[in-house]
């Protein structure tokens, strides 16, 4: 080796190797990794090292490690687009990358309007407020955990099938007539407690993406308030401009 050049470490070539198989396609989603000893055999490496290329793999989202059952190469994240001049729904943006998203409904019923949920719906405290949470699936997994709470001029003009079959927006446009002009969203990370888990079917104290968004109608006026909670990896993808400073 010449003076002044360094070796890739042996985790740093386990990583790219996996990484590189995983990419080409000869690893696909849901695939079961080679057991550490046996990576470590073909490496000629200890545990320890190959344990520490798992670990990069799992922090980089390429593989997803499960405690007594192995190490399995992970769905791809989910990159949806944020465009700022179109209001975009979940389902819209799934269905343009050939995905399948449907319901299922938890429960459906009324509800005292606490004080931040009459804030955002322009209602007084204590108002009876629909709430509908159901689970959104994509391609038959669990991915989202939806709960809305409808403003309370809203009728419930819906059939129950439709609760488990129409995407929310599809709700208030066919079934309420009402059209959504504009949502404001808010996304930030927050823990699973033990209801948000069970609804997810992750584990307590999971980290978990929390969208919140409000429903504006063509009047200015606020039709949904609602949270929804993603489990799985996604990403969201935009572009910003700035404008050229005048002078």
């Amino acid at each position: 080796m010449a003076p002044g050049m360094r070796t890739t470490p042996v985790y740093a070539r386990i990583e790219a190797g996996f990484r590189d198989r995983i990419m080409a396609g000869s690893l696909r989603p849901g695939e079961r990794l080679p057991s550490e000893s046996e990576i470590a055999r073909e490496h000629g490496a200890c545990r320890a090292t190959v344990q520490r290329a798992m670990l990069r793999l799992a922090e980089g989202g390429w593989v997803e490690r499960s405690p007594g059952r192995g190490t399995f190469v992970a769905e791809p994240p989910l990159t949806l687009p944020i465009d700022q001049q179109r209001a975009q729904f979940f389902e819209e943006d799934v269905a343009g990358q050939g995905g399948q998203v449907t319901f299922r409904l938890l429960s459906l019923g009324r509800v005292p309007a606490g004080p931040g949920l009459a804030a955002a719906l322009g209602c007084a405290p204590g108002e009876q407020v629909l709430r509908l949470e159901r689970q959104r699936l994509l391609n038959g997994r669990v991915a989202c955990l939806e709960r809305r709470h409808f403003a309370p001029f809203l009728r419930a003009d819906f059939p129950a099938s439709a609760l488990e079959t129409v995407p929310i927006y599809q709700l208030l446009e066919r079934h309420l007539k009402r059209r959504t002009a504009r949502l404001d969203v808010v996304l930030r990370a927050v823990v699973a407690d033990e209801p948000l888990a069970a609804g997810l079917n992750v584990a307590p104290g999971a980290p978990v993406m929390l969208r919140e968004h409000l429903f504006v109608g063509e009047a200015e006026e606020r039709l949904i308030a609602g949270r929804s909670y993603y489990a799985e990896p996604f990403a969201f993808r935009y572009s910003a401009v700035r404008p050229v400073a005048d002078g």
